[in-house]
């Protein structure tokens, strides 16, 4: 294994900091695999840019950064997050704000969510949800907009004298 550049380990370790949660989205390479699905809180990241993990199964086997396929647990993490439309930059407090975000700016263009470090996490075409990083995270966002949506569809009701 190569070792890695002092800035690669800046880059992972501001990335994935103490506490990320993830999930595996394939098996890990050993010969008692941790399967694919397992969520897990990394602990560090060493010298070899590995992540130091403990696994929700109770295993310990480390992450290879850059190797092992996995994604950020969105929901889990609760990391601020910035709505990117045409009209400018909009820091994103919860779940619910980030819904209203993209109907009320995907009416008009094309979104995109990242975290502060300028990890993607959600892109749309128009209000129409083309990535997400997480789907736990998809599916919680589009409960969240369909309330929204509909209010918005709802005709004005005029008043009559």
């Amino acid at each position: 294994m190569k070792t890695p550049s002092e800035s690669q380990l800046i880059y992972y370790r501001s990335r994935y900091p103490a506490g990320t949660r993830i999930q595996l989205d394939a098996d890990l390479d050993d010969p008692q695999p941790i399967l694919a699905g397992t969520k897990g809180t990394i602990i560090a990241i060493d010298d070899m840019a590995q992540a130091v993990m403990k696994w929700d199964n109770g295993r310990c086997l480390s992450l290879i950064l850059g190797h092992d396929s996995f994604h950020k647990l969105q929901l889990e993490n609760n990391e601020k997050l910035i709505g990117h439309a045409i009209d400018g930059n909009r820091n994103l407090r919860n779940i619910n704000d980030v819904a209203r975000f993209i109907v009320e700016h995907g009416a008009y263009s094309d979104v995109e969510i990242t975290t502060e470090c300028g990890e993607k996490v959600i892109e749309t075409e128009s209000t129409e949800i083309k990535y997400a990083s997480d789907k736990e995270y998809l599916e919680k966002l589009l409960e969240a907009m369909k309330p929204i949506q509909e209010a918005q569809e709802e005709p004005d009701m005029e008043i009559q004298l």
